[in-house]
């Protein structure tokens, strides 16, 4: 029996539709793949911009103390917990990254670059398969534009989030194989078995993983396939299930006790923020964001029952349905994890990845199910309309990046035995200094990453030495010194003969021409910027010991001293 949604596939053009209809079409499909073009590139850009060797909170235990914990021998770190999650193909990517790629993140921004391209190519391939009538060109630039969006900065510019990417595309996977060879009711087992093994490699990426097979489950319902397919998905996300929480630990992650009728009141609110989170970063309003997910749920329920009712799912549009009943659950997983923390949990940068997954399906699906052109073209303006706005964050991209220079400081401080707890927590939680310092000194001994060379691995090893003084490869100036209870803090600026973008190693000498301390350049420093039309972030800021007095700063680079102007006091 045909199910009877395929019959009317391939159907001819309709009379009513007129050249200036698909003019418009034409004109915002190109809006749109411009659009899209110009996100992509802007977030390539801001990567660049925002990129840094430096491990970066979960990024010290989760990666490094993984490396670590291998090089001791014990095994089972690939199978141990990450606070509710099991990393075990992330950790793939982390090996890789440590023992080929240095240790030093471009692998792994590449990854989750290369993961995202990925799930765009599932997109479009799909609507290829499901004959959709939205011009493909506007389905990449749709896919563009969300997909790549840099409100989710956090996952592109940090190392460690490869598996918050990598969970969606797994799971979309496993969404589109399970509607493969779908023509009648009868079973087809390569979908189904080939959806199963899909669910256990999003199970391995990340926690919310394990949710692929009850979203499977579901879709085989809305899909009203037959009850077999069901029972396995059933039986072997048991399986899974089981053996995923076979010794699992639940953590206490330390939250504040929330009342019962607090909860009550930002439960609903936390989930419905964190649905519409692309829209609050857009405009940086709670309400906006409330307003946003509230619709976005809105419409996705109606098109979904109205298709269901209708018997109008295909197996794209059961695709586009399941990609964004995940995103749900993963809203609700993450409201009842996060919420007594406050709203501005749902807000934080990595969970806009699902959010505009969701969006893309329910922009995709909507497009799909309208049949007349005028009105298809008046919903791909809409879509375009909101590429655009939410296309205005990318600005952010190439803003100045102050954080990556304290993530510095505070590896400097820890390299040269300076305890600066203020320094320490912009890359670990401050109760976890005691064994931050004991990674960092891994690290330190074994070459990794940023300490295999450059500043961070010269830091407390390079002494000055006066014999090695060249004044021209460098401008700068030693503007102040200060002393507090940890030791002194010299600041500057420097600009190197060749504009040297990565950061420069600083050392501070005494009267005796004695190494008395060590300092790294990357500060933004808008005046020098402007003084000398540079493009590199020049000041600087050096740490020497509290019963020491610094009288010079020098520049090392290329195995060369460069001596600093002092200001006078």
């Amino acid at each position: 029996m045909k199910i009877p949604y395929l019959t009317d596939l391939g159907r001819p053009r309709a009379s009513s539709e007129t050249g200036a209809d698909h003019l418009i079409l034409s004109i915002v499909t190109a809006w749109l793949l411009i659009v899209g073009i110009a996100v992509f590139c802007t977030t390539i850009h801001g990567i660049v911009n925002h990129y840094s060797p430096i491990p970066f909170s979960d990024q010290w235990d989760g990666y490094l103390g993984f490396v670590h914990q291998l090089r001791l021998g014990h095994r089972s770190a690939w199978w141990e917990q990450h606070n509710e999650h099991r990393l075990v193909l992330a950790r793939i990517l982390f090996w890789i990254d440590a023992y080929i790629f240095g240790g030093r993140n471009i692998f792994l921004l590449i990854a989750g670059m290369s993961i995202q391209f990925f799930t765009l190519l599932l997109f479009v391939k799909q609507a290829q398969k499901g004959r959709t009538p939205v011009p493909r060109l506007a389905i990449v630039g749709i896919a563009l534009s969300f997909l790549f969006s840099w409100i989710q900065q956090e996952n592109f510019v940090w190392g460690f989030q490869s598996q918050f990417l990598m969970v969606y595309l797994f799971a979309l996977c496993a969404f589109a194989t399970f509607g493969l060879g779908i023509a009648d009711t009868r079973p087809r087992w390569h979908g189904t078995y080939g959806a199963s093994a899909l669910a256990v490699l999003a199970t391995l990426s990340m926690g919310n993983g394990i949710f692929v097979f009850a979203i499977l489950c579901f879709q085989s319902l809305i899909m009203r396939r037959p009850w077999r397919e069901l029972a396995v998905l059933l039986v072997s996300g048991g399986i899974v299930a089981t053996i995923y929480f076979h010794g699992f630990q639940r953590l206490d992650q330390g939250f504040p006790s929330v009342e019962p009728h607090t909860a009550l009141r930002l439960i609903p609110h936390f989930f419905l923020v964190f649905m519409g989170s692309a829209a609050f970063a857009a405009e940086r309003d709670i309400t906006v964001g409330t307003i946003f997910g509230l619709l976005s749920l809105a419409a996705m329920t109606y098109l979904a029952v109205s298709l269901y009712v209708q018997r109008a799912i295909t197996p794209y549009r059961g695709f586009l349905i399941a990609g964004y009943a995940l995103v749900v659950m993963s809203a609700i997983a993450a409201t009842l994890g996060r919420y007594p923390m406050g709203i501005g949990q749902a807000t934080v940068s990595r969970y806009d990845t699902p959010m505009l997954i969701s969006l893309t399906c329910l922009i995709l699906l909507g497009l799909d199910t309208i049949k007349n052109i005028k009105w298809r073209g008046i919903a791909l303006l809409g879509a375009a309309i909101l590429a655009t706005w939410i296309a205005s964050f990318q600005r952010i991209a190439s803003i100045d990046t102050p954080e990556l220079f304290q993530r510095n400081l505070a590896v400097l401080s820890m390299k040269i035995g300076l305890h600066r707890p203020d320094l320490t927590a912009s890359i670990y939680p401050p109760q976890g200094w005691p064994y931050i310092s004991q990674e960092a000194k891994y690290a330190e001994d074994v070459h990794f990453g940023p300490y295999a060379s450059g500043w961070l691995h010269d830091a407390g090893h390079v002494r000055f030495s006066p014999s090695q003084v060249d004044n021209s490869v460098c401008r700068g100036y030693f503007d102040d010194l200060k002393h507090d209870p940890a030791g002194t803090i010299a600041t500057g600026w420097v600009v190197t003969k060749h504009q040297r973008t990565d950061p420069v190693l600083i050392l501070l000498v005494d009267n005796k021409d004695q190494t008395v301390g060590y300092g790294v350049s990357g500060m933004p420093r808008p005046d020098v910027k402007h003084a000398l039309r540079t493009s590199v972030n020049a000041g600087w800021t050096s740490f020497a010991l509290a019963d020491t007095e610094p009288v010079a700063a020098y520049a090392y680079t290329n195995a060369t001293f460069c001596k600093m102007t002092r200001n006078p006091d």
